[in-house]
């Protein structure tokens, strides 16, 4: 099994790579002006062990067309392999994706695709509001926020993370006690009885 020092070591190498490329094709700066911004995910959280980047972005008023301008701007940058809309919100109703107009971008760095994912919707459409609230990792202690890199990291390198195990399965799982992938293993199958 990976040690602590070791999955701290690569999370801030992704850390500090997804950083670089925020600010080489001014990511921020351009999706700042369509509502409030929030970094979320494994970037905000110090829990890295993909190439990918999230962004919730809060606004009344959803909409297409900022995104499409964002979309053209950026994949005229050089090194951008390709880029997603989606009106999220047009889905059918029982459909299990975030309701949200969304952008994504997968920019070529260091010969390796990254994911950038921007949600724009109304703060009411974001999934999980009860348990991950804007903010929530600020309570998690630190053995906590090591488990979840832990376990992240070692769900990665056997190929079961993000497709057999997500990371709101992991985060749920350590709030509830979990500290290893047997343990893991039990809290979700007992959560899906």
């Amino acid at each position: 099994m990976i040690s602590i020092e070791e999955a701290k070591t690569r999370q801030a190498s992704l850390q500090a790579t997804a950083q670089d490329i925020l600010d080489h094709y001014y990511i921020e700066e351009l999706i700042a002006p369509l509502g409030e911004v929030h970094k979320v995910g494994s970037f905000q959280y110090g829990s890295m062990v993909r190439p990918d980047i999230d962004f919730l972005i809060y606004t009344l008023n959803p909409s297409i067309e900022p995104l499409l301008k964002i979309a053209n701007n950026v994949m005229l940058s050089d090194g951008i392999g390709k880029v997603s809309l989606h009106n999220q919100y047009a889905w059918p109703t029982n459909s299990s994706v975030t309701k949200s107009m969304y952008l994504g971008i997968k920019p070529v760095w260091d010969n390796s695709f990254w994911q950038i994912d921007i949600h724009v919707m109304k703060p009411e459409n974001h999934v999980d509001q009860d348990s991950f609230y804007l903010g929530w990792e600020k309570e998690l202690t630190q053995e906590q926020k090591d488990t979840i890199l832990l376990l992240k990291t070692t769900l990665n390198d056997s190929g079961r993370y993000p497709n057999e195990f997500s990371s709101v399965d992991v985060y749920k799982a350590v709030l509830n006690g979990v500290s290893s992938i047997e343990q893991l293993e039990q809290f979700t199958t007992s959560k899906a009885n």
